[in-house]
């Protein structure tokens, strides 16, 4: 029997939806933030995820085909599952006042005289399980800007924490050394936990955005 080879550009519905009608995902791998709200997931995005890099090159070189935000249906509202900088840059660009101060004077003044998207199409996920196959596919496994091993771990030790056995995880991401990325999350913690480190070694290994895992790999 042939494998059918997933098109999910014929299985998922493309809309055109309001920019304001769409939700930030609390649940995004990026954020490290306690509050999860819908301003402080703007304001991190911005301050820690280079969010103005991407809203200056929306604003230069315009919002391009290929960059279709991926959304999931809950809840009755439209949750941004993949593509939350582009369409929390698309908001800023409507409303300067909802990013940090250091940002809002800047695009008050670059969207003089200029009229912001107001709409884009998205692609509708069936579900946010199939969603996250499509993720992982896309930053895990192919030539696209990778997220860093540290990352990764995170992603995939997160559907353990919510009830997903390791065999599981191995069964739906095939290719993936799931065990791996799960002993590096646990290492990490460990880590993170040690009592004779000063703070601000702590505070380095705390940083999943720039501590740098292969040396603690080498340990273990």
């Amino acid at each position: 029997m042939k494998k059918d080879i997933v098109n999910y550009q014929k299985k998922w519905n493309e809309i055109l939806i309001g920019i304001n009608d769409l939700c930030l995902d609390p649940e995004n791998i990026r954020l490290e933030i306690e509050n999860k709200s819908q301003d402080e997931i703007i304001a991190d995005l911005f301050v820690n995820e280079k969010a103005m890099q991407v809203l200056e090159s929306i604003y230069d070189n315009g919002f391009f085909p290929d960059e279709i935000p991926v959304v999931v249906k809950e809840k009755g509202k439209l949750v941004v599952f993949e593509g939350n900088r582009r369409v929390a840059s698309l908001k800023a660009m409507i409303d300067p006042g909802i990013v940090p101060p250091k940002y809002k004077t800047k695009i008050e003044q670059m969207m003089v005289g200029v009229n912001p998207i107001r709409e884009i199409e998205v692609r509708v996920a069936t579900s946010r399980e199939e969603a996250m196959l499509y993720l992982a596919a896309k930053h895990t496994k192919n030539t696209r800007l990778q997220w860093t091993a540290l990352r990764r771990a995170y992603f995939y030790y997160a559907q353990k924490e919510k009830g997903q056995t390791v065999f599981q995880l191995i069964e739906k991401y095939k290719g993936v050394d799931v065990p791996s990325y799960i002993k590096m999350y646990e290492m990490h913690h460990v880590a993170i936990l040690l009592n004779n480190i000063s703070d601000e070694v702590r505070k380095k290994i705390t940083n999943k955005r720039s501590f740098d895992i292969t040396t603690l790999e080498r340990l273990y």
